[in-house]
């Protein structure tokens, strides 16, 4: 493996031949001559080929954990992943704040930046993580109590939580290290061993499952999935910049300044971000049943994993925007727009064609996928997430534009207009009817998208204007 060159960087202004839509169609090709790319191409190629992966995994584990659990036991555990979801807040954004302020020290040639930031963040998450896990401990019977879950379901629930708040630190942890790699300019490692871990967790789930364990067969696969992550992550980065773990020990107040800085926009709207998915589940937990969370989620998240196919190449933008910005220079302006431009390529002439093609297949599709556990309202249900997915799809290049020029007050205000349409309408349907349907809390969430759209688009363009050619 090459060792990262941790010389300037000169950002140039690539060749308009060199489109994504290309490298996308040329993904297998690269796998067997990845030399024949770039590295920002290679970054591309991966996040397609990862996001690939789990769509192809979740495709041939979910009709496995609903024959073998039913959907109100893995609604249950759906429930206890959007506990996992409010615990991860103890984060502070520290990820996304490590691959810029990596990413930026690289390009200005600080080869201690990776040590410094990695090691603050990592001592800071470990102690706030810990937090949470005591929190969540100490609070497992009113968080059960929370989601409406009774009975053996309740006790189910009361036993599992503190090995969910274990899982989240393990997670947290994880997506910390690969954060770094990312800011090397390393997306592609990062995205083949996430990859990598999402078929280790579900395969091991789906052994324990077959052997007649229960719904702890996917705690135990989830966390068997990113003690892997993590593994392989930290000897990347060992073998990469000979770095030493012990070196990771150390906690700096400047660059906890500078992370919580850029990391406090992101985790604040993280916080609101639990006010979409996660809150949908709580209130549909509430005033649904447990029955109705996987029908939500086989819609919700399987419209986010068609979203990922594009959006974890796309997200290849933000490290190259950063070293854009950080580089200075003439041309800052024409050259970030010239990068989104080829993000809009992909997205309306690779990701338009996909998202109408499954709306107008979702009923064969979905009764072939499922079978017997097939049930009429999952098309509707796709159809609706599919169209505020593909709204959140067309907001990502505005996104990662605010994101990697560290104007995080935007990033947050983006999550503030979404979650906050997204609770407004599910908190009329159940005030006007008393209870909450899948559709309806759909609904809410494409409306907040498209409100999200319309203001990262405004504001990212503002931002960018502002730079002078």
């Amino acid at each position: 493996m090459e060792r990262v060159d941790l010389s300037p960087h000169k950002t140039t202004e690539p060749s308009g031949r060199r489109q994504f839509l290309p490298i996308l169609i040329t993904a297998n090709a690269a796998i067997f001559r990845p030399s024949s790319l770039s590295q920002p191409e290679r970054n591309v190629v991966s996040g397609v080929l990862g996001s690939g992966a789990g769509a192809v995994t979740m495709a041939v584990s979910y009709p496995i954990y609903l024959h073998r659990l039913g959907y109100e036991t893995y609604g249950l555990w759906l429930v206890l992943s959007a506990v996992l979801s409010f615990a991860q807040l103890s984060s502070f954004g520290l990820s996304p704040a490590v691959t810029k302020l990596v990413a930026e020290d690289k390009a200005r040639n600080r080869p201690d930046g990776l040590t410094g930031y990695l090691g603050t963040a990592l001592l800071t998450l470990l102690f706030s993580g810990s937090m949470a896990l005591i929190l969540l401990t100490a609070f497992r019977r009113p968080i059960a109590q929370a989601f409406g879950i009774h009975d053996r379901a309740a006790a189910t629930a009361v036993l599992l939580l503190p090995w969910v708040g274990v899982l989240c630190l393990a997670f947290l942890v994880a997506d910390l290290l690969g954060a770094a790699l990312s800011g090397l300019g390393r997306i592609d490692l990062t995205n083949y061993t996430q990859a990598g871990s999402q078929v280790v967790g579900a395969a091991c789930a789906i052994l324990l499952l077959r052997l007649g364990y229960g719904v702890e067969s996917l705690l135990i696969g989830n966390a068997l999935a990113f003690l892997a992550l993590q593994a392989v992550a930290a000897a990347y980065l060992v073998r990469m910049t000979n770095l030493r773990l012990v070196s990771l020990l150390t906690w700096d107040v400047q660059r906890f300044r500078r992370l919580t800085r850029l990391g406090g926009g992101v985790a604040g709207g993280s916080l609101l971000a639990m006010l979409l998915s996660p809150f949908n589940r709580l209130v549909l937990s509430r005033f649904g049943g447990l029955a109705t969370i996987p029908v939500y989620d086989i819609a919700f998240s399987g419209s986010l994993r068609m979203k990922s196919l594009l959006e974890s190449g796309i997200r290849a933008i933000m490290p190259e925007i950063s070293r854009v910005g950080a580089s200075g220079g003439n041309r800052i302006r024409a050259r970030i727009n010239h990068i989104n431009r080829r993000a809009y390529v992909v997205i309306f002439v690779a990701g338009a064609p996909v998202f109408v093609t499954v709306a107008l297949v979702a009923a064969p599709a979905l009764h072939l996928w499922l079978g017997a556990r097939y049930t009429g309202v999952l098309p509707a249900a796709l159809r609706i997430a599919l169209l505020g997915t593909f709204l959140s799809l067309l907001a990502t290049p505005p996104y990662f534009t605010l994101m990697g020029l560290g104007i995080a007050r935007h990033i947050f205000g983006s999550f503030v207009v979404q979650s906050s349409t997204n609770v407004a309408m599910v908190l009329l349907a159940v005030l006007a009817s008393g209870t909450l349907s899948v559709s309806t809390a759909l609904w809410g969430g494409a409306l907040g998208m498209g409100v999200c759209l319309a203001y990262l688009s405004f504001f990212g363009w503002r931002t960018v204007s502002r730079f002078g050619d």
